[in-house]
C-alpha cells in the first residue's frame, strides 16, 4: 500500500474476488461481497476498458516470504495482513503458503504473468447522487471502494528435488536454476525444450507443483509435464481474454466521496512489520529443521530424540498460531486508530523476553540436531548393522538364531527447557531455568567410551557380514538399562537373553614371524587384550602372493606354522579370534617369506672308518623351478649329545614334515609314516570294510590306522618300534623337536636322480612293483639257460629274484583270503 492513507491504493488481487463498485476494508483487508457503491447497470454504462496485453516470465530462486510477495506485487501492509492470517489467498496467490519441507529440498520456482485488459470507472460514478447501500458507509464496514480492475492471470511452477546426504546440494541448487531458467527463452511453441542428454536425466529427477490463475485438467507433477502446460498458458486465457481473472486493483477512500466515512488511519510501520516477517520465518526455519529430524534414522529409531523434537514443534506451533491471532486482532485496531502501534511493539518485546526467544529456540535446536547428528556418526561406525525402534526390535531379535545388539542406555534425560516452553502456553508464571546438566554427547569421557565400543561391534559385524541374516543379525537400539551406563552389547540366542554385557574380542595384535623352512613359516602373536574370555580359538589365515583364496589354520598359545608352502614363497598373514558368535576382526596383515632353495654345488666327500664328512660351496643363484624335498629324505640322524644338552629356544618343528632323529635309547618320527597299504587297494569279500591295512592293530599303543603327527619309540626296550610312548614322555618329544629344529636349520635339498618310466605303475596292472634293472636280469637269465641248456636240461631254471617276489605276493594275497 501507499503511505498516504487517503490517497487511492493498489493492491494485489490474490486470486481474491473483485468487482468493480465493490466495498473493500483497508483495515482488516476484508471484501464485502454482493454490495456496491452504485447500481450495477450504471457500473456498466460508464466503465471504461483498456487493453492491456502482456507476457512475463521470470524465475524465483528464493523461498522467503519476502521473495514470494514480490513476484505477486503485495506489498508490506498486505503482507502483515496476510501473516495475521487476514487474508485469504487462492489460485496462483497460494504459492505463498507453498514452504519447502526440508532444509534439504533444492527448488527453484518459474512465473508466468499476463495481462489482458484494465477496466475502470468514469468520473460519473463519483458523484453522491448515485450512491446506494449507504448503510454501509454510515456504519463503517468499509474504508475504499474498488475503482479499477487490470485482468490477466499468473502461474507459478514450482520444481523441487530432495537432496540426499550424500548429494552435494549447492550443485543440484545450480543446476536446477540453470535448466529452468532456459525454459523462458528456450521452449517453443510445442512445449519442447532442447536439453542434452545429461541434463534430461537430472530433470527426470525433479517434481513440479503448480499454482495458477487456470483452470486445468490435471496439474503438473513433472518436468515434462509442466513444459506441456507452461506451452499452453497463453491459449488458456482464451481467444479475447475471457478467462482471465483479477491481478491487481485499484481502490478509491471512501472519504473522498462522503467525508463521514470511515478512514484508514495508519498503516503499521515497517519495522514491525519486518520484525514479525523475521519471527515467522524463523518459526518455519524450526519447523523444517524439526521435520529434518524426525523423518532421519535417528529420528525414526530414537525415541527420546523423536518426543523432544515432537514437544517443540508443538509448542512452536501453538506460539506461532497465538501470535497470527493477536496480529489478526491488532492490525484493524491500530490501522483504524482503535489502538497505537506500541500495543503490537509491546507484544514483540515481551516475546523476546520469555522461553520463545529466538536465541534460546535456536539454540535447543542446534543442540538436538548436534546430537541427532552425534548419533549418526556413532551409528555410521556400527558397519553392517541395522538401526531399528523398538517397536521392531523384538521381531527382528525373535526371526534370528542369534543376535547380537548394541543397546544405547543412557540418553533418555529431563529437559528443563521444554518445560518451560509448554508451561508459558499455559500461562504459568516464567522463570529462567537453572543451567541445563551437560548432555551424554558433550562429555568427552563417555564419548570415548561409546566410540570404542561402537567401532569394536562394527569391526565384529563387518567380519561376519557374509553370515545369513537369520543365523546372525547385528542390531543397534535405544534401550533403558541403569545396570550399563552409555552403551553394552546384548547377546540374543533364539530370541533369549544370553548375555546383558557381552565383550567383543579385539583384534590380536604384534603378528611377527619367528623361523622359517623352505616350506613353512613359524609365528608368534598377541592374544586379545579385550574379551578373551569369550575366545574360543585364534584361526591364522594365509594368502599366497598373487592370489585371492584365503587359507585358515588353527593357532594355539600364541603360536603357529604355516605348512605346505613352496620354497622362497611370500604369503601374507593375519589373525583373528574366534567365537561362539561368530568370528572377531582381523590383525593387520604380515608378510612373511619361506626360504630360498638352494642346489648345492661342488659336492665332495670323504670317510674314514668311523666318520664320513661332505663338503659343497653354496651356490650364487636361486633355482625356482629346481626339484626339492624335504630333509626326511636323509635317513633318520643319529645325535651322540646326551638328551640333556640344551639348545636356545627356536621356533617348533613342523610336525607334518617327515623327520627321524635318535639320541641314546630314543627314536622320535614326525610326519606320517604310512601304513603299508596296497596300490590299488586289494578287494577282500571276508575282511571289514573295502581293503585292509596290512599294519593295522586294534592296539592303543601299537600304530595306529589314524593321522599322528609324532611317534617316539625306546629302542632299548621296544627294538621293533611297536609301542608309541609319544604322550607319554612329551619332555623327551620336546627336546628332540627342538634338536630337529636346530639341525634342519643347516639343511639343503636332495638332489634327486631323473625319472624313470619303469617305475610307471601302469605299466604292471597298476601295482607297485620292484623294477630296477629288470629287463637286464631276465637278459642274463636267459644266457644262463641257453649256455647250460645241454648239460642240464632235465634240471629246472631257479627263479629269478623278480620271480621270487612276485610269487611271495601271490602266496600272501591267497593266505589272506
Amino acid at each position: 500500500m501507499a503511505s498516504g492513507c487517503n490517497s487511492p491504493l493498489e493492491m494485489a488481487a490474490l486470486g481474491r474476488p473483485f468487482h468493480l463498485g465493490m466495498f473493500y476494508d483497508c483495515r482488516a483487508d476484508n471484501l464485502i461481497p454482493g454490495l456496491t457503491l452504485w447500481d450495477s447497470e450504471k457500473l456498466d454504462k460508464d466503465m471504461r476498458v483498456k487493453p492491456k496485453p502482456s507476457t512475463k516470465f521470470t524465475m524465483v530462486a528464493g523461498d522467503t516470504l519476502s521473495q514470494k510477495a514480490s513476484s505477486l506485487g503485495v506489498d508490506a501492509a498486505l503482507k502483515a495482513s496476510f501473516m495475521g492470517g487476514l487474508v485469504k489467498v487462492q489460485g496462483s496467490a497460494d504459492y505463498l503458503n507453498d514452504n519447502k519441507s526440508s532444509r534439504r529440498e533444492a527448488r527453484v520456482s518459474l512465473l508466468y504473468k499476463a495481462t489482458t485488459e484494465f477496466k475502470e470507472l468514469t468520473m460519473n460514478q463519483l458523484s453522491t447522487d448515485n450512491i446506494q447501500h449507504r448503510h454501509v458507509i454510515d456504519k463503517g464496514l468499509a474504508t475504499h471502494v474498488v475503482s479499477g480492475i487490470l485482468y490477466g492471470a499468473n502461474a507459478f511452477f514450482v520444481f523441487h528435488q530432495e537432496v540426499s546426504e550424500d548429494e552435494n546440494m549447492q550443485k543440484i541448487q545450480g543446476n536446477l536454476n540453470v535448466i529452468v531458467n532456459k525454459i523462458s527463452f528456450c521452449i517453443d511453441g510445442q512445449g519442447a525444450l532442447a536439453l542434452a542428454d545429461s541434463d534430461r536425466k537430472t530433470v527426470n529427477k525433479f517434481s513440479c507443483t503448480f499454482h495458477g490463475d487456470f483452470r486445468l485438467d490435471t496439474n503438473p507433477t513433472t518436468f515434462e509435464e509442466a513444459l506441456k502446460v507452461y506451452g499452453d498458458l497463453p491459449k488458456l486465457l482464451g481467444p479475447k481474454g475471457e478467462n482471465a481473472v483479477p491481478v491487481m486493483v485499484h481502490l478509491l477512500p471512501l472519504s473522498s466521496i462522503d467525508s463521514k466515512a470511515s478512514q484508514l488511519v495508519c498503516q503499521i510501520s515497517l519495522r514491525l512489520v519486518f520484525e514479525v516477517e523475521s519471527i515467522l520465518e524463523n518459526f518455519k526455519e524450526l519447523n523444517m529443521r524439526c521435520a529434518d529430524v524426525l523423518k532421519s534414522p535417528v529420528g525414526l529409531n530414537f525415541p527420546h530424540i523423536n518426543n523432544r523434537v515432537r514437544r517443540f514443534e508443538a509448542s512452536i506451533s501453538e506460539f506461532r498460531l497465538g501470535l497470527e491471532r493477536i496480529l489478526s486482532t491488532k492490525l484493524p485496531l491500530i490501522r483504524g486508530g482503535g489502538e497505537d502501534e506500541a500495543a503490537l511493539a509491546n507484544v514483540l518485546e515481551k516475546m523476546a523476553e520469555s522461553p520463545f526467544k529466538r536465541q534460546r529456540l535456536n539454540q535447543w535446536m542446534d543442540a538436538v540436531v548436534q546430537e541427532a547428528n552425534t548419533i549418526k556418526g556413532l551409528a555410521h561406525v556400527l558397519k553392517n548393522t541395522e538401526l531399528v525402534s523398538c517397536d521392531v526390535f523384538t521381531e527382528k531379535v525373535y526371526g534370528s538364531e542369534k543376535a547380537l545388539v548394541f543397546v544405547f542406555t543412557s540418553m533418555e534425560s529431563a529437559d528443563p527447557y521444554l518445560e518451560e516452553l509448554e508451561n508459558h502456553l499455559k500461562g504459568l508464571p516464567y522463570s529462567e531455568s537453572r543451567a541445563e546438566s551437560k548432555r551424554w554427547y558433550k562429555i568427552k569421557e563417555v564419548m570415548d567410551r561409546m566410540r570404542h565400543k561402537a567401532k569394536a561391534f562394527g569391526e565384529f559385524a563387518l567380519a561376519n557380514k557374509e553370515l545369513e541374516r537369520e543365523s546372525l543379525r547385528f542390531l543397534a537400539v535405544e534401550m533403558a538399562d541403569e545396570n550399563h551406563k552409555d552403551a553394552t552389547v546384548h547377546f540374543y540366542e533364539d530370541g533369549f537373553l544370553s548375555s546383558e554385557s557381552f565383550e567383543l574380542p579385539s583384534k590380536p595384535c604384534a603378528v611377527t614371524q619367528t623361523g622359517a623352512t623352505i616350506t613353512s613359516v613359524f609365528l608368534k602373536f598377541t592374544p586379545a587384550s579385550v574379551g578373551a574370555e569369550n575366545v574360543s580359538e585364534y584361526r591364522v589365515e594365509v594368502c599366497e602372493k598373487g592370489q585371492e583364496q584365503w587359507r585358515y589354520l588353527q593357532a594355539q598359545d600364541g603360536l603357529a606354522t604355516i605348512t605346505g608352502l613352496k620354497p622362497n614363497a611370500e604369503v601374507s598373514v593375519r589373525v583373528r579370534a574366534v567365537t561362539e558368535v561368530g568370528v572377531g576382526p582381523a590383525s593387520a596383515d604380515v608378510s612373511m617369506k619361506t626360504l630360498v632353495c638352494f642346489t648345492p654345488g661342488d659336492l665332495r666327500a670323504s670317510c674314514t672308518s668311523t666318520n664320513i664328512c661332505a663338503r659343497w660351496t653354496r651356490p650364487a643363484e636361486v633355482n625356482q623351478h629346481m626339484r626339492y624335498q624335504r630333509p626326511h629324505l636323509i635317513f633318520f640322524l643319529i645325535d651322540d649329545q646326551p638328551l640333556n644338552w640344551t639348545l636356545s629356544p627356536s621356533a617348533l618343528w613342523d610336525t607334518s614334515v617327515q623327520a627321524a632323529i635318535r639320541v641314546g635309547d630314543w627314536k622320535l618320527l614326525t610326519g606320517d609314516p604310512g601304513h603299508g597299504d596296497w596300490v590299488p587297494p586289494q578287494l577282500f569279500p571276508s575282511l571289514p570294510g573295502r581293503w585292509w591295512n596290512l599294519e593295522r592293530s586294534v592296539s592303543s599303543w601299537h600304530k595306529s590306522p589314524e593321522y599322528r603327527g609324532v611317534w617316539l619309540f625306546n629302542v632299548s626296550a621296544d627294538p621293533y618300534e611297536r609301542w608309541d610312548v609319544s604322550e607319554r614322555r612329551p619332555d623327551v618329544v620336546e627336546t628332540l623337536l627342538r634338536r630337529l629344529v636346530h639341525y634342519n636349520s643347516s639343511a639343503v635339498p636332495v638332489r634327486f636322480p631323473p625319472d624313470d618310466s619303469r617305475a610307471d605303475p601302469r605299466r604292471r596292472r597298476g601295482a607297485w612293483e620292484p623294477w630296477e634293472e629288470e629287463e637286464e636280469e631276465e637278459e642274463e637269465a636267459e644266457r644262463a639257460s641257453t649256455q647250460h641248456k645241454t648239460k642240464k636240461k632235465k634240471k629246472r631254471r631257479g627263479k629269478c629274484h623278480l620271480c621270487k617276489l612276485k610269487a611271495f605276493f601271490h602266496k600272501l594275497d591267497m593266505n589272506l583270503i
